[in-house]
């Protein structure tokens, strides 16, 4: 009766690891690596000065930030290891 109770434990605390640990890949630590690279790319385009940006209109420039700010973001995603 002791070994089967013993088991049962054994499989539960295996169970409660396994999930615990598919959380952590699939949830969390993606939602840290995003969050690392949204700051990390923001951080970049901050760091751009007026004289790094090239002459262009205001709504030109905006696309210009946007498109860079996205690159900066995928190219993190991507050296982290995730694709999106």
């Amino acid at each position: 009766m002791k070994r089967i109770f013993s088991w049962k434990i054994v499989h539960i605390v295996v169970i409660i690891l396994v999930l615990g640990f598919l959380f952590y890949w699939f949830q969390f630590r993606p939602y840290q690596i995003r969050k690392a690279c949204y700051t990390e790319a923001n951080d970049t385009m901050k760091g751009l000065t007026e004289v790094e940006l090239p002459k262009l209109a205001d709504s030109e420039v905006n696309t210009f930030v946007k498109n860079m700010f996205g690159f900066y973001y995928q190219a993190c995603l991507y050296e982290h290891g995730l694709k999106e």
